[in-house]
C-alpha cells in the first residue's frame, strides 16, 4: 500500500519529459576524457538549479586528487574535472545519494552503428544511442524522480542529493573527488545497469 506521498510523486512522473532528456543527453558526446564530459555536467547543472536544488559545480584539483594515496588511478588523458551534486531542501533526517556518471566509452568503428551514435534513434519503444544504457537512463531517472518528487510537493524529513560523477569508465576519479569534497550519505542508489549479483559493499574511508 502506497502513502499519500508516494502515490502523489508517482503520479507526478511525466514519461515525456524522461524520452526527452534521454535523448538531449545522449546527443553530448560525452567521452571520458573529452571536452563533452565537462559539457554535459554544465547541462546538468543548469537543470538541477531548474529543479531549485543547492548546486555545487566545481573543477576538481586533478594534481591534488593525483597525489592522494587512495587515488584509483585513471586512463584516460585529461585536464579538466567537473563534481556536480545537487542537495534538495529538507529536514535533519537521512540523506539519501542519487549517484550516476556521465562518461560514456567511444563508439569505436563507426561502421557497425546505423548512423552516427550520437544521434539518438528511437524504434518503437527502445531508444539507440551511445550510452543509452550505460548510462544517461539512469540519469534521465534520477532527474525524473526529483521533479516527480517537487511537482507532488513532498516534504522530506531528509534530503535527496544527486551526485553526477565523471570519469567512471576509466577508474573512477569523479567519485572519488566527490567524496574527497566532503559529500556523504545515508544510503545511495547508483542507477547503473547490470544482471549480476553484486558483491558486498566497501568501506569507504
Amino acid at each position: 500500500m502506497l502513502s499519500r506521498e508516494e502515490g502523489a510523486a508517482l503520479a507526478a512522473i511525466d514519461d515525456a519529459d524522461i524520452a526527452r532528456t534521454l535523448l538531449e543527453l545522449i546527443a553530448v558526446p560525452s567521452v571520458t576524457g573529452s571536452a563533452a564530459e565537462s559539457e554535459i555536467q554544465h547541462l546538468l547543472a543548469r537543470r538541477l538549479e531548474l529543479l531549485d536544488l543547492d548546486v555545487d559545480l566545481w573543477s576538481m584539483d586533478l594534481d591534488a586528487l593525483r597525489a592522494h594515496p587512495d587515488f584509483p588511478g585513471s586512463e584516460a588523458p585529461r585536464d579538466e574535472a567537473w563534481g556536480l551534486v545537487g542537495t534538495t531542501a529538507g529536514g535533519d533526517g537521512p540523506t539519501l545519494v542519487l549517484q550516476g556518471h556521465v562518461d560514456v566509452v567511444p563508439p569505436g568503428d563507426l561502421a557497425t552503428w546505423d548512423g552516427d551514435p550520437f544521434a539518438p534513434r528511437v524504434t518503437g519503444d527502445l531508444v539507440h544511442g551511445r550510452g543509452a544504457c550505460d548510462m544517461k537512463a539512469g540519469l534521465a531517472a534520477h532527474l525524473a524522480a526529483l521533479a516527480a518528487i517537487r511537482a507532488a510537493g513532498v516534504r522530506l524529513r531528509g534530503r535527496v542529493a544527486v551526485h553526477f560523477v565523471v570519469s567512471e569508465e576509466d577508474g573512477g576519479l569523479g567519485a572519488f573527488g566527490t567524496l574527497q569534497r566532503g559529500y556523504r550519505g545515508d544510503a545511495c542508489v547508483i542507477t547503473e545497469p547490470t544482471g549480476a549479483v553484486s558483491s558486498p559493499p566497501t568501506p569507504v574511508r
